[in-house]
């Protein structure tokens, strides 16, 4: 994947794409780099320092293992089983989630494998099976990584945790170079980046919250 092939996309291309035009924080981490197209820019990136999210327990399960990495990233420890047991009762049923399924095993009071209570919430940004949108879904995955929280999204029939952009400033505008997520999937490396096919595809996305 070329990565000029990120910056030529237009809003139109893709519904995942530009960022606030002017953005800063302290977590924000810039450079300046040489880029063919535009010369000397600003290099940035936002994101979690994690080193590894759990494995999903069976092929329909990216969606739970991605709330129980969301969970523990709050450092509150819930197996992936008990979010499938929420929707689907007892047993091992290994089943796919829809949106408003995913949001549904989520959202209420919880309490831990080691009895610490909380409440944990989800709410839908994108969801193109149901007609969901925001203008700008980019600009909400930036503050919620800036705040310190990770995002589920789904592409591809896969769901996958965002935990860091980055993105160059241009004189066009703050463009999106790499979308960095945590795969769940066990044959595939666990710190990747969105392929542009994947980046295409987005047709879910979620925040999360956990307190």
């Amino acid at each position: 994947m070329d990565r000029r092939e990120f910056l030529s996309f237009t809003a139109g291309a893709s519904s995942m794409m530009v960022l606030p035009r002017a953005v800063s924080a302290q977590t924000e981490r810039c450079g300046t780099v040489f880029d063919p197209s535009f010369g000397q820019v600003t290099k940035c990136s936002v994101g979690i320092p994690i080193y590894s999210t759990p494995e999903q327990e069976c092929q329909q399960w990216c969606w739970a293992a991605c709330c129980e990495a969301i969970f523990g990233l709050a450092d509150f420890r819930v197996d992936q089983l008990r979010f499938v047991e929420k929707l689907f009762g007892g047993g091992l049923d290994c089943r796919a989630a829809t949106g408003p399924m995913i949001k549904n095993a989520i959202d209420g009071f919880w309490t831990d494998e080691r009895g610490n209570s909380f409440w944990a919430s989800a709410g839908i940004v994108m969801d193109t099976q149901f007609g969901i949108g925001t203008p700008n879904p980019l600009s909400v995955v930036w503050q919620e990584l800036n705040a310190g929280r990770a995002l589920i999204t789904g592409t591809l029939g896969h769901a996958v945790l965002i935990t860091a952009l980055e993105y160059i400033h241009t004189p066009n505008g703050t463009q999106t170079t790499a979308v960095i997520v945590r795969d769940p999937w066990p044959f595939s490396p666990n710190r990747r980046a969105l392929s542009m096919q994947e980046f295409q595809n987005v047709n879910f996305l979620a925040t999360l919250h956990v307190s």
